[in-house]
């Protein structure tokens, strides 16, 4: 942040998308003082602290992100870039598909994003999130196992069920149309 060449200059908007773990929690049980809380539950022995919890509000789903990121970080971006907007990665993924989905006659979506060593996997159906979590994988080969693993334990149809790849490499997506049928890919800007 501290280069000339990004603080020199002047941006009309700024968003920071955060890849941290995530979680999420339905909109109605949200509460500011549980967060820590719920993110340790779901990452436990993390040394996360009460000012390092961020989150984000997903409306269309729904939902509740809920990310971390250090105080330290948060305030170099605000002094450089006062009205920066701090997302989680994954919320502004599972929002954007969500946002793609609007008015789908499709009473289930299926949704594998690559993004560097990990899948993150999001099941949607009529509109509500059933499911989204990430996977670390590397490699094409362990990428579709997760894939096919979710797939399999929602007993979604290799024949008329359809994956929709977003951002994904070619291998992968052989190997996906090996096992699935209907293998859409799309490209989603990050």
């Amino acid at each position: 942040m501290s280069s000339k060449r990004i603080s020199g200059h002047c941006y009309e908007r700024v968003n920071m998308l955060v890849a941290t773990p995530s979680t999420r929690l339905p909109l109605d049980e949200f509460r500011r003082d549980d967060m820590l809380a719920i993110y340790r539950t779901a990452y436990h022995g993390t040394g996360v602290k009460r000012e390092d919890m961020k989150f984000q509000v997903l409306p269309a789903l729904e939902v509740v992100e809920l990310f971390t990121l250090s105080p330290q970080i948060e305030a170099t971006l605000h002094q450089h870039y006062p009205s920066a907007v701090i997302q989680s990665l994954y919320g502004t993924v599972l929002q954007h598909i969500s946002e793609t989905q609007q008015g789908s006659t499709k009473p289930l979506s299926f949704h594998a994003i690559s993004l560097d060593n990990q899948i993150f996997i999001i099941q949607l159906q009529r509109g509500h999130l059933t499911y989204a979590n990430s996977f670390q994988a590397t490699k094409p080969e362990d990428q579709l196992y997760f894939l096919l693993y979710i797939w399999k334990l929602f007993n979604l149809d290799a024949h008329h069920d359809t994956c929709t790849l977003y951002n994904t490499k070619k291998e992968l997506l052989t190997l996906a149309r090996d096992f699935i049928a209907n293998v859409q890919t799309k490209t989603i800007p990050l």
